[in-house]
C-alpha cells in the first residue's frame, strides 16, 4: 500500500466510505522524509511501517552532500503525493484531507542517529545546524502539500514532548516558517506529539503557533485551549479493548468541557489488528455525542 499510489488511494477512499470521517490524513509514516534524505529503510513485515537502518548525518559534515532540491521525487514521496492528489479529486469536497509531515526535531534524530533531545539541552549550538537543515526539509514538503490544496497540515513530532518547557523556546524558530507557510495557503495547521503529561509542557507546545494540537491522552490541559483547536485523543488501547470502553472514553473526554473548538481523534495511528467494528463504533459514537451536546455546524 505504501509503495503504490493505486492501492494507497483505494484503501483511503474505502476507509472513508466505510467510516465516514470528517477529516483524514494521507499517510502516517515518519520514515518518508528520512528515506528521501538518504536513510535506508527495512521492512519488518506486511503490517508494520518501515524502520530506519542508517543515519546519513551521523557525521554533521555530510549535510552539504544531501540535495533537497528534488526531495519530493525521492523515495516513496511520489507515491504519497500522487495519492494525496487523487484524494483531493475523489473525496476532497466531502472530507478534509490532511498532509502529514515529520517534525524537525524527530527528523533530526532520525537523520543523525543521536539523542537529539538531550543534545538540545546540553549542546544546542552543536545540533542547531542539523535542526536548520531538517526545518528546510519539512518546509519544502509542507509547500508541496499546500500546493496540492490540502485542507490541513499535521506536523508529527513525537520527540517534541521530551524537550523541556524551558528549551522549547529555542526550537520554536524551526516551526514558525511552517505556520507562516500554512497561513499563506489558508491551510489549517496541527502539531502532534505523544505522551505529553506535563501541563506546562502542553501549554508551551500549544504556544509554538499551530492552529491546533494533539497532545496525547493528557486531559487536564483541555480545560484551557489557549484559543487553539484541541484534538481530544482517545487511547489506542481502548480500540483494542471492550466496545463499551469506547463510549465511556468519548463521554469522559466530552465531560471535560473543552473551551473553544475541538475534534476527536486517536492518540496515535490505529493498530492494524484493531477490530473494524470498534473503529466504526468510535466514529459513530463520536459523531452522535458531539451532535447532541454541541453545535457541530460551527
Amino acid at each position: 500500500m505504501l509503495s503504490s499510489p493505486d492501492l494507497l488511494t483505494k484503501a483511503l477512499v474505502n476507509a472513508y466510505k466505510l467510516y465516514g470521517y470528517d477529516g483524514m490524513i494521507n499517510v502516517f509514516d515518519p520514515t518518508l522524509e528520512a528515506e528521501a534524505c538518504g536513510c535506508s529503510i527495512v521492512w519488518e513485515g506486511e503490517n508494520s511501517t518501515p524502520l530506519i537502518k542508517n543515519h546519513p548525518l551521523s557525521d554533521i559534515k555530510n549535510i552539504s552532500e544531501i540535495d533537497i532540491s528534488t526531495l519530493e521525487r525521492k523515495g516513496r514521496f511520489p507515491v504519497c503525493l500522487e495519492a494525496t492528489k487523487r484524494l483531493k479529486i475523489l473525496i476532497g469536497r466531502e472530507v478534509a484531507i490532511i498532509g502529514v509531515l515529520t517534525g524537525p526535531v524527530t527528523l533530526a534524530s532520525y537523520l543523525s542517529g543521536r539523542e537529539i533531545v538531550m543534545e538540545i539541552e546540553s549542546e544546542f549550538e552543536r545540533v542547531a545546524e542539523i535542526l536548520d537543515f531538517t526545518s528546510k526539509v519539512v518546509l519544502k514538503i509542507c509547500r508541496t502539500y499546500c500546493e496540492l490544496n490540502v485542507d490541513g497540515i499535521m506536523v508529527a513530532d513525537e520527540m517534541l514532548a521530551k524537550v523541556t518547557p524551558v528549551l522549547l523556546s529555542k526550537v520554536s524558530r524551526y516551526f514558525k516558517p511552517i505556520w507562516n507557510m500554512t497561513r499563506f495557503y489558508n491551510c489549517f495547521s496541527i502539531i502532534w506529539t505523544r505522551d505529553c503529561y506535563d501541563i506546562f509542557q502542553c501549554q508551551n507546545i500549544m504556544g509554538l503557533g499551530a492552529d491546533g494540537a494533539i497532545l496525547g491522552c493528557y486531559t487536564p490541559i483541555l480545560q484551557s485551549g489557549q484559543g487553539k483547536c484541541l484534538g481530544l485523543a482517545i487511547p489506542i488501547s481502548v480500540l483494542c479493548g471492550k466496545k463499551e470502553e469506547i463510549e465511556e472514553k468519548i463521554s469522559e473526554l466530552l465531560k471535560s468541557k473543552p473551551m473553544g473548538s475541538f475534534f476527536l481523534t486517536t492518540e496515535n495511528d490505529i493498530p492494524f489488528d484493531a477490530p473494524i467494528d470498534h473503529i466504526f463504533q468510535l466514529v459513530h459514537n463520536a459523531k452522535l455525542k458531539c451532535s447532541t451536546q454541541y453545535d457541530t455546524s460551527k
